[in-house]
């Protein structure tokens, strides 16, 4: 399946009396650019104009279906919730909830009405999830729902990193690049990405 599939950009995918999932579209650019600056294993490169205006770029041109979140009522952002890997038999589902939406049952919610759109409009039941070994909040919620344990991945950052590096034909961005994913090496340490397989 394709994005264009699910929906058109802008366009609202699902709601229930706590929430709104829609489309990205370019008037979520700060907020979105926010989260993905306090996710960040390194959020100082989001200080650097070329970096921050290529990660939206990525994220607003993705073939992945990127939704966010909204809290019903007063429309306030809560976060983002995403399908990739969609032309795959199981694609992957991914979560990140702004700072003051967390431990308070909207990431449970998100993922719920999700999964459950998924399955009833376009028949999707298995989905891959892929969380870092380290966050325990993100375990907690994943096990909630019925998930298995299926194997391990390096750091996600470095690997994106790296496919920056290799997609970048500006040669002063690309050696402040390189010395990130040097500096992302030595702090790492042993943090992985576990794999789970969700049923719903």
């Amino acid at each position: 399946m394709k994005k264009c599939d699910f929906l058109c950009n802008g366009e609202i995918f699902a709601q229930n009396e706590k929430i709104i999932l829609r489309a990205l579209s370019e008037a979520d650019k700060e907020n979105y650019m926010n989260l993905q600056k306090s996710f960040s294993f390194n959020d100082k490169i989001y200080e650097m104009e070329d970096f921050y205006n290529f990660s939206w770029k990525l994220a607003i041109d993705s073939d992945d279906l990127i939704l966010v979140i909204f809290e019903k009522g007063t429309n306030i952002f809560i976060g983002q919730i995403m399908l990739k890997k969609l032309e795959e038999e199981i694609p992957e589902i991914g979560i990140d909830i702004t700072e003051p939406f967390r431990k308070k049952g909207f990431g449970y919610t998100a993922i719920s009405l999700f999964t459950t759109t998924l399955k009833e409009r376009f028949n999707l039941q298995s989905f891959l999830i892929r969380v870092y070994n380290d966050n325990a909040a993100s375990q907690a919620l994943f096990h909630k729902f019925n998930v298995t344990h299926i194997g391990t991945e390096e750091n996600e950052y470095i690997t994106a990193m790296k496919a920056l590096y290799d997609a970048c034909d500006d040669v002063e961005f690309a050696s402040k690049i390189a010395k990130k994913i040097e500096d992302t090496f030595q702090e790492s340490g042993d943090r992985v990405i576990d794999h789970f397989l969700m049923h719903v």
